[in-house]
C-alpha cells in the first residue's frame, strides 16, 4: 500500500462525482449541458443521474430498468460520445 494514501484508497480516478446535491455543481458550463441533449435518451439519463445530480448506480439502474453493469456502460459510451463532441467545438 502506497503510504501517502489511507486504508482503503485505490489509484486512479475516482468513479465518484463529489456529492453536493447541487444540480450541475461538478463544473458543467451550458456548453456541456447543451450536448447532453446530442446523447441517445438512455445515456443522457445515465450521465445526468450520474455526474450531474451524484446518484448511485443502483438508483439509476432502477429507473432506467437495467442492471448496474449496463448503467456503467451507458455512462461510459455517453461520456466517450461528449468528450468527442466537445473536441470538435471551436
Amino acid at each position: 500500500m502506497d503510504p501517502q494514501r489511507g486504508a482503503g484508497e485505490r489509484g486512479g480516478p475516482s468513479p465518484d462525482p463529489p456529492a453536493t446535491g447541487i444540480p450541475g455543481s461538478w463544473g458543467l458550463h451550458q456548453d456541456s449541458r447543451s450536448l447532453l441533449e446530442c446523447l441517445p435518451p438512455a445515456q443522457r439519463a445515465a450521465v445526468r443521474g450520474r455526474v450531474i445530480d451524484g446518484r448511485d448506480y443502483g438508483d439509476i439502474a432502477k429507473q432506467l430498468g437495467c442492471s448496474e453493469a449496463a448503467v456503467l456502460e451507458l455512462i461510459g459510451r455517453g461520456l466517450r460520445t461528449l468528450r468527442a463532441l466537445a473536441g470538435q467545438r471551436p
